[in-house]
């Protein structure tokens, strides 16, 4: 009679062992069949749940994940108190293998978590990427073969989460760098191709953007044989922002130019439609001047920019007439426009910012008699040459550090 007893206590324990393995195997199915239907992380936390709660019957849960820096809980059952978006107190950081919560003296200062019997790591790489807080009946007693099944089905649902985690990730940087590529060729299509270079009239340009699309602005246009425009500008901010701000601005100021507007009502138009496109979310600084070959006369307007410089008959001058930057104020608080006469010789060398505030180790800015210096001694039939002065005058001061900002130098001489 004793012996079939055992038999039958035999047999139960079996048929609960194969029922428990059984459940474990169909589990594991459910969550890779969800994973490779690549169903959203929550539907994932679900089949965890269910799994835990109604298939190895244990009676409360709380799952913290990693999240950036931090832990956070994102399914819980059971329990006295929701911790559902709680963060994981610090204590429990430190724990990095399965742990009888009733052995250690953490629920005066964690009252919450008194609740719970065990806390198992989840552990990828040596990095705890999740950790369950389990309670229930006879937990204790359900043998280390059902948690080290929970351990593995977590595991599994951490790591696929993570990978979803990085696909995103991959997803939103190749998205990015399609955009930045879409600005970029949007950029360069702004900016024009060709700059007159003969024996009596030179433009030359040096156009090295910090990033891969920049903020700062060039443009020649023609108005006829004997006259043209030219633009030097600086949009504030940096990447596609910057972008979309200065094609905007090259579209008011081609508007201008085709209205064939004097430069001063030309300037106050530019400035309103970018004050209405801008809303208060930036500004431009920009050097305008309208060059009339055969009087050989410069008007111009500085718009808050960096001042030009221009040489003639043996003398420097920095071109500051103007206003304040474009695109801060509906309508400029005062306006005025220079003029100059450019008698043969005459160098004019334009540039951004990111050139007199190029800085060296002690945070020290280029000093503009440094390039008074490079334009005093400049041959006006070699722009190419002068540049790449100013660029080593560059490169020097910084030494070792990296470049701060946009670098333009537009450069124009007349013979």
């Amino acid at each position: 009679m004793s012996t079939l007893n055992n038999n039958i206590l035999q047999n139960r324990i079996s048929n609960r062992d194969y029922q428990i393995k059984q459940l474990e195997i169909n589990s594991l199915l459910e969550l890779t069949q969800a994973i490779n239907n690549n169903l959203p992380s929550d539907q994932l936390f679900k089949i965890l749940n269910f799994t835990i709660r109604f298939q190895l019957e244990i009676t409360k849960m709380a799952f913290f994940i990693k999240v950036e820096s931090a832990y956070q809980c994102v399914s819980d059952y059971g329990c006295l108190v929701s911790f559902a978006n709680k963060k994981l107190p610090d204590f429990f950081k430190t724990i990095i293998e399965d742990t009888d919560l009733k052995k250690i003296q953490i629920f005066d200062n964690e009252p919450d978590y008194e609740e719970f019997e065990i806390l198992i790591p989840i552990i990828q790489n040596d990095i705890v990427l999740a950790y369950i807080f389990l309670s229930g009946y006879n937990l204790q007693n359900k043998g280390s073969q059902v948690l080290k099944f929970i351990r593995t089905f977590s595991n599994i649902l951490v790591v696929a989460v993570e990978n979803k985690k990085l696909a995103q990730i991959k997803m939103r940087e190749e998205l990015f760098n399609k955009e930045l590529d879409i600005a970029r060729n949007v950029q360069q299509m702004l900016l024009p191709k060709n700059l007159p270079y003969s024996e009596t009239l030179k433009l030359f340009v040096t156009y090295k953007p910090h990033h891969t699309i920049g903020g700062d602005y060039y443009d020649y246009i023609p108005f006829s044989d004997q006259q043209f425009l030219f633009c030097i500008a600086d949009v504030a901010g940096k990447g596609i922002p910057a972008a979309l701000s200065m094609s905007n601005f090259q579209a008011a100021l081609r508007l201008m130019v085709r209205l064939k507007l004097p430069l001063l009502d030309m300037m106050t138009h530019v400035n309103k439609l970018m004050y209405d496109n801008l809303k208060g979310q930036g500004y431009i600084t920009a050097f305008l001047g309208i060059i009339d070959l055969k009087s050989r006369i410069l008007l111009y307007i500085n718009a808050g920019h960096v001042p030009p410089i221009l040489a003639k008959n043996g003398k420097i001058k920095s071109l500051e007439k103007g206003s304040t930057v474009i695109g801060a104020f509906e309508s400029f608080p005062f306006m005025d426009m220079g003029m100059e006469s450019l008698p043969e010789g005459s160098f004019l060398m334009t540039f951004t910012d990111g050139v007199n505030e190029t800085k060296n180790e002690n945070q020290e800015e280029l000093l503009f008699e440094k390039l008074h210096e490079l334009i005093a001694d400049v041959d006006t039939n070699n722009h190419s040459k002068f540049h790449q002065k100013v660029m080593d005058a560059i490169d020097n001061h910084r030494n070792t550090l990296p470049y701060q900002d946009d670098i333009t130098i537009l450069t124009f001489s007349l013979d």
